[in-house]
This record gives structure tokens, C-alpha cells and sequence, in this order.
């Protein structure tokens, strides 16, 4: 960069923002001893009321006061260090029609009546609020009011409420003129009305009668603002958050982002204090994403411009009515043993649940709620266990919300359980044990057991877990009493096993019902567990099409299979394409395991053919609803990368297996209707043990038959195209492919 376009730059630079940035956006501060209202020139103006109604244009008969012009600046006012900002709206006026009918004037006052209906309290809290639109008009009173010419200006926000000023003019104080044109005779200025950084207001000013067209400006309040020009202070209007809070996305930006200014953007939990669960900075027109999954009820979002001390923030909490089931599948129990004996319940929101003791015992395990022990607990309030003795690794703390268990934490799980499945836990209530329901014992074990452990609690044998105020809990080992009934419960079991082998001896009758259940042909459903199958084939002609459609159908019906043909969903295959509706139901097909049959025929050779010689190009398709190009294209890479086995099964109609390619051929090759008995152990997969040869041969004969008919159709079409082919001297081919066959080409995979 030279050095005159360096210095000319930087002028640019001065000019526009000044020297100093500290001074970018200082605002002009009104007088300490200013009114709300003030005049210049000879006008004199004081307080009034009156509707802010501007009526229609009427003709002046005398000469008239009129705004004729209006100015808008964004100031501040200060008291004790303590400055708001401000709109100061300044309207010129003017007098018109001086030449005409001024001896009419007479003598008189400026004394106004209102509407007596009109509300004249002012309410302070619509001064206070954000003023989005003004509307300024002067009101001429227009009786024989002597010497003085009188108007009102009137100041209103967008309500029935507004602020008027009476206005009064000597008129021997207009400047005389020669022109019956208007001459500017002084100013009237509202010096504050209250508003926040970055709002937009709509000004307008008019005569009541109005006897000129409506005065109007608009004005916007600077976004960000210096208040106090001894601190690096100010203050900023909130950046306008664009939400979005779709299905499969949820994210946040910036109304109006620009790369000049950098937004920050902060999502939390408004119940957790300084608990962030992303913060991110945007710019332009960048926005953040928050996961579906993170997403619970109590997520809020801030935003503010970072570049700035002390920015106003936007804040928005869009979650609030989500269900609160969110909440509790977030949540955990956290359990510290650290000397203090802590459990804490964290969850992203304030949740109430209740927790307990509970003794973990059994197999599979069972955590059995200990009485007396329930409380009510607040996620992220810290509780601790009250008396605990011993770190068992069978003790564990049971938080549940509503009578659901939602997480149970054991307070030593590092530790091995010691006589898991030979310890009960007792609670000593008076002197006495009283075991819980957490053993697998008989009731006649236990009720033993009972009377033994009483002595071993009260003699300080067993192991002191909890000592509270209100019950004290140990643990006792049932392993030196169960010795002496092993003895008696082994013959217990031998006379179960005995009874049971009678029983059998005695029901042979049943025992053969039994076998022949298991031997007895499996339903269909089992079978074949209505398996996706996708079939593709040709559309030579239509009577081919009906022969594939009478398969299709069959299989659906007789082996209970969930066939998918193009020609049952063709409305979908127009509207999305051929190939990409042949990806998607390949896509569906493979995820669950299914088979795509590929049925061959001559037509579908001589396609494959042209597809082949003409891959290069890309050539429409003639056929939109079975573009057999594009099955090509979707099958085609997985033969050609040896993907194709217990994925695909190819078959053809008739005895002529030639019609098959040799990329094709490297499966086996069924001819239908003849090897539909090899076909159906294929088409059932993994339970083709339990499809018995009897039940299949039986399937396969009705397919067949239903097969006939229009196998029997489409022979004569092929044979009446070949005689007609002989006939004309050319070759027997059906459907006949030239130099332009049309055939949908896709780039190879």
C-alpha cells in the first residue's frame, strides 16, 4: 500500500468514527434544568391534554399555525450520575395564510375545551415501557380568539393516552410577508421520551383541523450507546435470536448477523447455577446446533454481543413444555464415600423423587427396600446416610419418582460380596430380628432361621451395618445353620425328582401328544417370518407383467412373504424416479435380512446388452414406471464384487436358462415354475430346518398352478412375435432393440 492511499484511509477513518473509539456513539446530554417540553422564537408552550386524533384536511378561513417540519435525535438525560436514553422530537412551525382575513382575528384567550370522557391520568408505566411508534400533531383552536394564534402539540405512543402541549403565538410576532406562503416562526420540542437501544419509532406530525399534508419520520434508536463518558460503559440493545425447533433439528442464530459483530450464544440448565451445556460465539449468519437428545424442559438460551461490557442479553427458555419424562431418563445417582456418607441425585432439572435403603441379594439380583429408611430428596441436594457402620457392598441407596425405580447404587459395588446367597438382613426392633423378604429359603427355613438369628443379633454375633434413631440393621450368615438341614433338604429334592419321573410313566398318552406336536408341520409365519423379499424383472410386454405380477402375488399369499413390486406402488416410482426408488427399497430389503429375486427373460438379455454397449451415455429411460437400466445400476456392482450371495436369487420363466448374462450366472439358476421345490428352502433362510419336504412339495404345486395360466399367455405372444419376425425377415426378438433403444444409464458404482 502506497503511502497516499494509506493517509487517505485513514481521514476516511477519522471521519467516520473519530479519533478515538471511545467516543464512537456519545450522545448529546439535555440540560439538568430542562423541561420535558421547551420553545423557541416567540412561541410560548405549556402542558395540555387532548385524543390524539388527526381528522381530515379542511380549509383554513384565517391564518393558521402548522408543523412544516420534524427532527428526531437520540439523547440522554442524567441525574446523579444515573443517565436514560431518550428520543427528542422537535417540530418546526410555521404560519400560513397570513395574506387573508387577518383583521378577523379580533381579541380573545387560548382557552381549549376538551372531551369531557377524555381520561387525562397519565400512567407512568406506559412511559417506562419500550415506545415502538409516536405520533406528533399540532390542534388549532379556531375560535375568535383575539391577537394570538394557539395550537396543541400532541405527542402519543400507541395507546388512547397521549401528552399534549398548548402552544400560543402573538401574532403580531409573525414576520411580515408579501407571499401567501408559510413563514417559520419558531420550534416546539418534546426533550424525552424513554426508549431502549436499538428500538424503531415511526413519527408523524399534523394540524388538528389539518390543514397540510402529514408530516412523518422514521427513526431508530442507535443499538449500543455511551451513557456516561467517564467509564467505558454502554449500553446495548440484545441481539433477536432466530429459533428453529424442527423434528430432526433444533438450532439458534442471529437476526440480522453481520461479520462485524460477534454474538454469543449460551445454552444452559436455568435450574443448575453455572452448569453450561454448550457456549459458542456466532458470526454472520452462523448458527448453533443443540442435539434432540440434550434437550429437556428446563434448557434455556442467552445471547449477547461479546464485544461489549455490560451487554444486555436475550434470554428464552423454548422447552418448557416438553415432557418431563426427558428429565428423569437424564438423571443418575451419585454416591461419595468419602468420610461423609453422601448421595447425591443429579439430574439437568429440579426434580422431587424419593430415596431409600435397599438390601441387594439373590440371583438374579433383587434390591428389597429396608423399612423406615424412605426420604424425600431434590436433585443436586447432597444427603447423607445417617449412621452408617459398615460399607456392605449388599447396602445400596434406591431412588424412585412415582413408584418407579429409577436408578439404584450400592454404597461399596467395588467389593465383593461376602455370603451373598447365605446372609439375611435383620432389623432389630426391640431386642428382636426381623428378617426381610430377600432370601429364596422355604417359609419353614426362614421361620427357623428367624429364631436362630434373633440370638446371634442381640449377642452382637452378626455385622452392625446402621445404627439410627429409629432402627438399627445387621447382617447375620445363615451358612452354620443350613449345614445341619442340607441332610434333609437333599432327600426333599430326590423325592421331587422321583414324583416327577411317575408322573411321566403314568401320562404316556400325553407324552405322545407331546412328540407328535413337535413333529407336526410349523405354520407358515414361523416359517418364513414374513421375510421382505424385492422382486425385478423386465417389462418385456404386459402379459409378462402379469406373469411376474400372479408370482409376486403368490408368494405373498400362499408363503405369507412381504413382496415389494414396482408395479403395486407405481404412484411413488413416478414421483421419486425409478432408480432412486429401487435404492431405497434395496436399502430396506438388506436392513431386514430379505432376498431380491432377479428374474431374466429375453427382453431383459437384450436390455442388458444395450445398457452395456452404451454405459457411456446417459440415455432417458422410455419405460418411467420399470426402468429396467435402472435395476441395472442398483444390482450390477454387487455381482460385479462378488456381494451378490444370500443376497440374491436369479430365475427365469420357461426352460431357457441362455437368458441370463454371465455376471449374473454366478449364483444358482432357478427355472420356474420347474424348480420352485429348490426355491422355497431359499426363500425361508435360516428356519429352512423346519420347512419339511412334504409341506414344501404341497407350497409348491399351488404356486405352480397358479403359474399356468399366464405362462401359458405370454408363450403365445413370444411365439406370435417370432412368426411375424419369420415372416418379415427378421430376427425372432422380443422386444426389439435397435440403434436407439431407450434404456435409463447410470454411472457404474
Amino acid at each position: 500500500m502506497t503511502r497516499v492511499t494509506f493517509f487517505s484511509v485513514l481521514l476516511v477513518h477519522v471521519l467516520l468514527y473519530g479519533l478515538s473509539t471511545q467516543d464512537r456513539g456519545a450522545l448529546r446530554t439535555l440540560p439538568n434544568d430542562g423541561g420535558d417540553i421547551s420553545c423557541s422564537g416567540d412561541l410560548v408552550c405549556e402542558q395540555s391534554e387532548m385524543w390524539c386524533s388527526p381528522g381530515d384536511i379542511e380549509a383554513a378561513m384565517t391564518p393558521v399555525l402548522v408543523p412544516s417540519d420534524l427532527r428526531v435525535e437520540t439523547v440522554k438525560k442524567c441525574h446523579n450520575d444515573n443517565c436514560s436514553l431518550c428520543v427528542q422530537v422537535t417540530v418546526e412551525i410555521s404560519a400560513a395564510f397570513l395574506t387573508e382575513h387577518n383583521e378577523e382575528l379580533g381579541s380573545g384567550d387560548c382557552d381549549y375545551d376538551f372531551d369531557e370522557n377524555y381520561d387525562s391520568e397519565y400512567d407512568e408505566e406506559e412511559e417506562s415501557t419500550e415506545i415502538t411508534a409516536v405520533n406528533v400533531y399540532l390542534k388549532l383552536n379556531n375560535s375568535n380568539n383575539g391577537s394570538l394564534l394557539c395550537a396543541n402539540l400532541i405527542i402519543a405512543p400507541p395507546t388512547l393516552s397521549c401528552y399534549a402541549m398548548k402552544v400560543s403565538l402573538p401574532l403580531s410576532a409573525v414576520p411580515p410577508t408579501n407571499s401567501s406562503s408559510s413563514t417559520v416562526v419558531g420550534s416546539v420540542a418534546y426533550n424525552c421520551i424513554k426508549v431502549s437501544p436499538g428500538a424503531e419509532m415511526n413519527i408523524t406530525s399534523y394540524s388538528y383541523p389539518r390543514y397540510t399534508k402529514i408530516l412523518s419520520i422514521s427513526h431508530e434508536v442507535p443499538g449500543c450507546a455511551k451513557l456516561n463518558p467517564l467509564d467505558n460503559i454502554w449500553v446495548c440493545g440484545a441481539p433477536v435470536l432466530d429459533f428453529v425447533n424442527k423434528s430432526n433439528e433444533t438450532s439458534v442464530g442471529i437476526v440480522n448477523g453481520t461479520n462485524s459483530r460477534k454474538a454469543r450464544v449460551w445454552v444452559f440448565y436455568n435450574y443448575k447455577k453455572n452448569t453450561t451445556h454448550s457456549d459458542k460465539t456466532l458470526i454472520g449468519e452462523n448458527r448453533h446446533y443443540i442435539p434432540q437428545s440434550d434437550i429437556v424442559p428446563c434448557m434455556c438460551i442467552q445471547a449477547w454481543y461479546s464485544d461489549l461490557v455490560d451487554a444486555v442479553r436475550t434470554m428464552m427458555c423454548p422447552f418448557r413444555n416438553y415432557s418431563k419424562d426427558l428429565i428423569l431418563d437424564k438423571s443418575k445417582l451419585e454416591v461419595q464415600i468419602n468420610g461423609f456418607d453422601v448421595y447425591i441425585f443429579n439430574a439437568p432439572c429440579k426434580v422431587t423423587a424419593e430415596a431409600s435403603l435397599c438390601w441387594k441379594s439373590g440371583n438374579p439380583p433383587r434390591c428389597r427396600e429396608i423399612p423406615n429408611t424412605r426420604t424425600e430428596v431434590v436433585s443436586q441436594v447432597r444427603n447423607r446416610i445417617e449412621g452408617l457402620k459398615v460399607l456392605h457392598p449388599s447396602l445400596c441407596v434406591q431412588v424412585s419418582v412415582k413408584g418407579k425405580v429409577l436408578h439404584t447404587e450400592c454404597l461399596n459395588a467395588s467389593v465383593r460380596r461376602e455370603f451373598q446367597n447365605e446372609a439375611l438382613l435383620c432389623l432389630i426392633e426391640n431386642g428382636r430380628c426381623k428378617t426381610l423378604f430377600n432370601t429364596t429359603h422355604q417359609p419353614n427355613i426362614v421361620a427357623y432361621l428367624e429364631e436362630k438369628l434373633v440370638g446371634d443379633a442381640v449377642s452382637e454375633h452378626c455385622l452392625k451395618v446402621l445404627s439410627s434413631a429409629k432402627q438399627n440393621i445387621s447382617v447375620c450368615s445363615v451358612d452354620k445353620f443350613m449345614r445341619s438341614r442340607w441332610t434333609w433338604s437333599r432327600v426333599l429334592c430326590l423325592l421331587v425328582v422321583a414324583c416327577l419321573l411317575l408322573i411321566i410313566l403314568l401320562r404316556i398318552e400325553d407324552l405322545k401328544k407331546w412328540l407328535k406336536s413337535v413333529t407336526a408341520e410349523k405354520p407358515l409365519d414361523e416359517i418364513f417370518k414374513n421375510r421382505r423379499v424385492l422382486i425385478l424383472y423386465s417389462p418385456d410386454n404386459a402379459a409378462y407383467e402379469e406373469l411376474v405380477r400372479v408370482f409376486a402375488l403368490s408368494l405373498k399369499v400362499e408363503l405369507k412373504l412381504d413382496v415389494i413390486l414396482d408395479q403395486w406402488d407405481r404412484t411413488e416410482m413416478a414421483r421419486v424416479g425409478p432408480l432412486p426408488w429401487y435404492e431405497k427399497q434395496k436399502s430396506a430389503v438388506f436392513e431386514k435380512g430379505g432376498l431380491i429375486i432377479l428374474l431374466f427373460s429375453e427382453g431383459a438379455r437384450e436390455r442388458y446388452t444395450a445398457w452395456i454397449e452404451q454405459r457411456a451415455e446417459q440415455v432417458v429411460e422410455s419405460d418411467p414406471y420399470g426402468s429396467f437400466g435402472a435395476i441395472l445400476n442398483c444390482v450390477y456392482p454387487d455381482f460385479l464384487k462378488g456381494r451378490a450371495k444370500g443376497r440374491y436369487l436369479v430365475a427365469s420363466f420357461g426352460s431357457n436358462n441362455n437368458v441370463v448374462p454371465d455376471p449374473f450366472g454366478l449364483p444358482p439358476i432357478y427355472t420356474l415354475p420347474l424348480n420352485l421345490l429348490k426355491l422355497l428352502p431359499e426363500l425361508a433362510g435360516d428356519n429352512r430346518k423346519i420347512l419339511w419336504r412334504k409341506q414344501a412339495k404341497r407350497l409348491s404345486v399351488k404356486i405352480s398352478n397358479s403359474l399356468q395360466e399366464p405362462l401359458k399367455a405370454c408363450q403365445k405372444i413370444m411365439n406370435r412375435q417370432t412368426l411375424i419376425s419369420q415372416d418379415g425377415g427378421e430376427l425372432a426378438k422380443s422386444p426389439r432393440f435397435d440403434e436407439n433403444v431407450a434404456v435409463e444409464l447410470q454411472p457404474l458404482v
